[in-house]
Order: structure tokens, then sequence, then C-alpha cells
């Protein structure tokens, strides 16, 4: 976001990108969730 607000990234570029982090951050929150409820399972 910085960086859309010092115009060193245009608008539609920070939209990808901002896009696929929160694509990715809910994977990797999928990931956890599934990873702590896999070690619930197996205790």
């Amino acid at each position: 976001m910085l960086l859309k607000d010092s115009d060193y990234l245009a608008e539609k570029t920070f939209a990808s990108i901002h896009q696929d982090c929160d694509e990715l951050i809910r994977l990797l929150v999928s990931i956890v969730k599934m990873a702590k409820q896999n070690h619930e399972n197996k205790k």
C-alpha cells in the first residue's frame, strides 16, 4: 500500500499484487488450520 500511495506502483499493478496477496493469505490460513486440526486429531 505504501508503494501505491507514494505513486511507485500504478493502481492496476497494485490491484493485481494485492489480489495475489489476499489469495496467498487465505491459502496459508487454510493450511495452518488444517495442520492444527490434523495435529489435534492425532492426539
